[in-house]
């Protein structure tokens, strides 16, 4: 007869334990299928953001480190590690086949996996076309797969969604594709019906330049990525997050964008514009105009612009829809991250003479400990901007005011 446990460590319930290692490699909204609305739950990135990617990353030590105490935790933590899994190259893509193929062969008598692997969510910074197939057997021991991130260019991206496809379509809910994936109309449309629960889809640049007609969308949508208005027969009720390429590429025609808003505008309640040149404020000021008339119940709108520093002097006047209630800006690459100054430069030239103004207007970038340190210190900043804090809430990334009131400096 063994002996009863001694100690607090043998003591305490498995239970107790996978808490405290899930709270230590916690990574927020990791694991978010539906709509990432940045003023729903403030702090939340957007489809380009990659910050959470990076706090994937960044929390591997831990959770390796955990697999590695003794034996009890490695059972413990092991499942936990293979529930978010980061590609970063070949090595790591081989690594993941090696481990799934050696797991899922220790199956019990009756078929089922007595130690599998769970994993929900599989992200990819970079690997060569020549692992093509050890992918194709990883997508194989992936049923349980809901969050596919393939944000970056491959030239065998094609490959990977048709193969992503074939194994994991039935538990799939959400997929940001890289831009050269390059799907066709027919590819696309088969990619949504093999996927029953899909709820979110993020393609940069979704053109289909050689067909008049726009994909059927599955009603399970929730949040859609497009590059111009689409042709739609019916409204999805559950689509009330659009994410718009704003671009001369593909300047839409004014009937096209009534007849997307005219159908699906009741719906919408955020919109994220991508400003991809400086060129583009007419279309984003028909955009607006369409918005005002056909979305009533449209509150957040998120501005997004790759190259904020250049073309706002030349900015036409914006009429922002009187129905929204919070502006994002996101602005400049994520090497080249626009600075405060910056944006509250382009909060000034937007509503010069805007009227109403959005009771919010939030930076949807993280501010740096420098910028923070400026806010409280730089009496002129808080001086020169005290007209536009004076008409709305001007916030940081996690709704926090920029420019809070302070007894002791009575700016005015």
């Amino acid at each position: 007869m063994e002996s009863p446990p001694n100690t607090a460590f043998q003591r305490s319930p498995p239970e107790i334990w996978l808490s405290i290692f899930e709270q230590a490699t916690f990574v927020p909204h990791a694991f978010d299928t539906g709509p990432s609305d940045p003023f729903d739950v403030p702090g939340t990135p957007i489809a380009i953001d990659p910050s959470t990617q990076v706090m994937l990353q960044s929390v591997l030590p831990t959770k390796w480190s955990l697999t590695l105490v003794c034996r009890y935790w490695n059972d413990l933590a092991t499942p936990l590690l293979y529930q978010a899994v980061v590609i970063r190259d070949d090595h790591s893509l081989q690594s993941l086949r090696d481990t799934l193929t050696k797991r899922n062969k220790r199956m019990s008598p009756a078929g089922s996996p007595t130690d599998g692997l769970r994993v929900r969510r599989l992200d990819f910074f970079q690997w060569s076309p020549s692992s093509a197939d050890i992918l194709v057997d990883v997508f194989q021991h992936l049923p349980d797969l809901e969050i596919y991130i393939h944000p970056h260019n491959s030239p065998k991206a094609k490959s990977c969604v048709q193969a992503l496809i074939a194994n994991c379509a039935p538990s799939l809910r959400k997929c940001i594709l890289s831009p050269q994936s390059s799907l066709s109309l027919s590819e696309y449309e088969q990619f949504i019906t093999r996927c029953p629960n899909i709820s979110y889809i993020f393609k940069a640049y979704p053109l289909w330049e050689d067909s008049p007609m726009s994909p059927t969308l599955p009603d399970s949508l929730t949040f859609l990525s497009i590059d111009r208005p689409l042709t739609q027969s019916r409204a999805i009720p559950s689509l009330q997050h659009v994410y718009i390429w704003v671009a001369w590429s593909s300047t839409p025609q004014s009937n096209q964008i009534e007849a997307f808003f005219g159908t699906q505008g009741p719906y919408i309640r955020t919109i994220e514009f991508h400003m991809t040149s400086t060129d583009v404020w007419t279309i984003l000021s028909l955009y607006f105009e369409c918005c005002t008339r056909y979305c009533p119940n449209l509150v957040h709108i998120v501005l997004i612009m790759d190259y904020c520093e250049y073309g706002l002097a030349h900015a036409p006047t914006l009429s922002i829809p009187a129905t929204v209630t919070h502006l994002g800006l996101y602005m400049g690459w994520d090497e080249l991250a626009s600075d405060l100054a910056v944006h509250l430069s382009v909060v000034r030239i937007l509503f010069k003479s805007q009227n109403p103004v959005p009771g919010v207007i939030r930076r949807l970038r993280a501010l740096t400990e420098h910028e923070r340190k400026d806010l409280q210190e730089d009496l002129g900043l808080r001086a020169e901007f005290a007209s536009i804090a004076a008409r709305c809430r001007l916030e940081d990334a996690d709704g926090n005011e920029l420019f809070p009131y302070r007894q002791d400096l009575d700016v005015k």
